[in-house]
C-alpha cells in the first residue's frame, strides 16, 4: 500500500503509474479528438503500460518503443512520435543542434516523410572527417535532404529570432524546434 507504513519507493512507484496512465488517457483522447493526429501514427493506440518489479519497487514502464510515426520508417518513435506528431508541417521545418543529433534526424525523417523542406543549423563547422565520409546521424540528414547550415558557435539566438521574425512576417513561418 501507500500508507503510513508503506515503503516510500511504493508511494513514488504509485504516482509514477498514476502519472503514466494519465498521460496515455490524455494522448488517447487527443488522438480520439483529431483524427489527422491520430492518422499520423503507425497505430491509434496508446502506447502500452507494462508492470515491473525490482525487489519492493514496483514500475510502469511506458513502451514508447511501440509508438512510431507513419511514414518515417520507424525512426521516429516514443516521445519524439508524440511531440513531432502535432507540427504542421504544411511549409517547412527548422532546428539547430549538433551535428550527431537523434531529433535532427527524426525531423529529417518526419520532414521526408510530410515532403516539407528541412533546414538544420549546425553549431560550428561540420569536422572534417564528416564532410568527407557521413556517417550516423549527419549522414542520415543528407540521404533526406535536408539543408545544413554551419554556424559560428554563439550565433544561434540570432537565428531563432530571425526565423521568429520571418515566421511573423509570413515569409519563412517554419516551426523552429530547439
Amino acid at each position: 500500500g501507500s500508507g503510513p507504513g508503506a515503503p516510500p519507493n511504493t508511494a513514488v512507484a504509485l504516482l509514477l503509474l498514476a502519472g503514466v496512465a494519465g498521460a496515455a488517457a490524455a494522448a488517447a483522447a487527443r488522438a480520439a479528438a483529431a483524427p489527422s493526429l491520430a492518422a499520423a501514427f503507425v497505430s491509434a493506440a496508446p502506447p502500452r503500460i507494462e508492470l515491473a518489479a525490482i525487489g519492493s519497487l514496483r514500475l510502469a514502464v511506458l513502451r514508447d518503443d511501440e509508438t512510431a510515426l507513419a511514414g518515417t520508417d520507424g525512426l521516429v518513435r516514443g516521445n519524439k512520435a508524440r511531440k513531432f506528431a502535432a507540427l504542421p508541417t504544411d511549409r517547412s521545418l527548422a532546428s539547430y543542434g549538433g551535428v550527431q543529433s537523434n531529433a535532427a534526424a527524426a525531423l529529417a525523417a518526419l520532414a521526408a516523410a510530410r515532403g516539407v523542406p528541412f533546414r538544420y543549423y549546425v553549431r560550428g563547422a561540420v569536422p572534417a572527417h564528416l564532410a568527407r565520409e557521413p556517417t550516423g546521424n549527419y549522414a542520415a540528414l543528407l540521404a533526406r535532404g535536408a539543408t545544413l547550415v554551419e554556424l559560428e558557435r554563439g550565433a544561434l539566438g540570432y537565428v531563432a529570432l530571425r526565423a521568429y521574425g520571418e515566421g511573423r512576417r509570413g515569409a519563412l513561418r517554419p516551426p523552429f524546434l530547439p
